[in-house]
């Protein structure tokens, strides 16, 4: 029995936010193949260092970055980031949840996510 590859097509996508659909529609419009590892990141956003580390260690197999605030006031982002990330629909929505949940439970912000080209 053969299986047959995957192919990108609107369908795969429809159950995505419309933040990611407008990501997945930027790589397509520049004729990225969403079936190649990609260098991904994602951020969210806490209120303190001691919250930032913590939040850092459960970045699993993201590594991470933690970045003092711009201004007084301003929270840490810890930046979540993989080299070999699949955008597929599964992983899109899978890493969206863990970094949300992960911004809850440090009373932060998901900020988003970005990926090369």
């Amino acid at each position: 029995m053969f299986r047959r590859r995957s192919t990108t097509t609107p369908e795969r996508y429809t159950r995505l936010c419309a933040d990611d659909l407008q990501v997945i529609a930027a790589l397509e419009s520049h004729g990225a193949d969403l079936d190649e590892p990609r260098h991904v990141l994602h951020y969210v956003q806490v209120a303190s260092r001691e919250v930032a580390d913590r939040a850092a260690r459960l970045g699993g197999r993201w590594l991470t970055t933690i970045t003092d605030p711009g201004a007084p006031g301003e929270g840490w982002f810890v930046i979540y980031e993989r080299h070999d990330r699949v955008l597929t629909p599964v992983n899109i929505m899978a890493d969206r949840s863990l970094f949300e949940n992960m911004a809850e439970v440090h009373q932060g912000i998901y900020d988003g996510w970005e990926v090369s080209i």
